[in-house]
């Protein structure tokens, strides 16, 4: 890898720094460079202070505008022209269908990271016909295509989108279980939920405070804490209006959003996701569940794979208000032991299938065998790494 130019492209500076610091400066102490490309935005800085080139685009990630994706292509096959890359690594799916496109046009050996098909799959309408046509054409370039799931995978494969021979499927984005570690148990007495992640609909917020109005009704001590970003352009989110209305209901405590969830979760007795979103693997439950807290989640795409339902935390029924209310009432009720050992077989999931340093060692195992022409067998589709 020593000397090779690797580019790392996604949709947000944030999701860059977040997910994946740790995978580049490993690529970097290789000897390898790193650039990373994404929309500008406060953690831009965060990255080039830790060395690392980084170059600004304009991305719609939301839009559906042709004039604007033509705009992202012809941005990116600039950007790769100049910078003559070695590799590139696509995130999301605007990246991975106009970056894909781009890089095999220049001959640029790329992967497409799918890390959830999200919202453009969850209905069958004309915008799912598109996005699946262009995928069919862009995922041609790539020399694999990743999942984070099996769901993902099985949808790209049987829409014919994506031939099998070229998947893989990586166990989350990892998590550093050393910096997601805690001394601090679940109370001795149940007191407290917490939601956080977007606040979108589609991650199940409504559904949630839906839920907490009902216990709070039955066990008015109970706590309901909310947490995240309203995303104001985005008609999908929740919107600040009707925050305050649930707050002047006394049903939830709204905290905003914060670069230290882990305090919040330290504070909370169970972490809860009713999401019916396509996740890829939510990142809210690799950490909830590093923490040792238990999990009660749907059992859907990406949700699912975190827990073990009756071991880890709870799987509950999706758009279901009425399921995720018992399962939460089941786990309000559970002594302090049972809780903790939830919370510590939750901790020895996510060491065990989704550390960062298995992800870390897959990304430069594939590096090595790309460039050095080692032949490795592609992962079996029904397992994980």
């Amino acid at each position: 890898m020593k000397g090779k130019r690797i580019l790392f492209v996604g949709n947000t500076a944030w999701s860059m720094f977040n997910f994946r610091m740790n995978i580049m400066d490993s690529i970097v102490n290789s000897g390898g460079e790193v650039i990373v490309v994404a929309p500008e935005d406060e953690y831009a800085v965060k990255i080039r202070e830790r060395g690392i080139s980084f170059i600004s685009i304009k991305l719609d990630s939301k839009g559906t505008s042709p004039i604007k994706d033509l705009s992202l292509l012809v941005q990116l096959y600039r950007i790769y022209s100049r910078l003559a890359p070695d590799f590139i690594f696509h995130y999301t799916i605007k990246l991975n269908i106009f970056g894909s496109f781009a890089a095999g046009r220049l001959g640029i050996k790329n992967i497409a990271f799918v890390t959830g098909a999200g919202q453009a799959f969850s209905e069958v309408n004309f915008l799912t016909k598109i996005v699946k046509m262009l995928f069919r054409i862009a995922l041609r370039y790539p020399e694999e295509v990743w999942f984070l799931n099996n769901d993902d995978y099985n949808l790209f494969v049987s829409n014919g989108i994506v031939s099998n021979d070229k998947c893989k499927i990586l166990p989350g984005e990892g998590i550093n279980t050393r910096v997601f570690d805690t001394d601090k148990p679940v109370n001795e007495k149940f007191k407290t939920f917490l939601f956080f992640s977007r606040l979108l609909w589609a991650k199940g917020v409504g559904i949630y405070v839906d839920a907490a109005r009902g216990l709070k009704a039955v066990n008015p001590e109970l706590e309901f804490h909310l947490l995240g970003f309203v995303d104001s352009d985005n008609p999908e989110s929740v919107t600040k209006d009707q925050l305050d209305i649930w707050v002047e209901e006394g049903v939830v405590s709204y905290f905003g959003a914060t670069a230290n969830v882990r305090t919040f979760i330290e504070s909370a007795d169970c972490v809860v996701l009713p999401s019916f979103y396509r996740e890829g693997i939510p990142r809210t439950l690799l950490e909830a569940a590093s923490l040792k807290r238990p999990i009660i989640t749907t059992d859907n795409v990406g949700c699912r794979d975190v827990i073990e339902d009756y071991v880890t935390g709870y799987l509950c029924r999706v758009k279901d208000v009425t399921d995720l209310f018992n399962k939460m009432e089941m786990m309000s009720l559970l002594s302090f032991e049972e809780r903790s050992k939830m919370g510590n077989k939750a901790r020895e999931k996510i060491k065990a299938e989704f550390e960062e340093s298995i992800i870390v060692d897959i990304y430069k195992s594939t590096l090595d065998r790309l460039f050095l022409g080692q032949q490795e067998p592609l992962l079996e589709k029904n397992e994980l790494f």
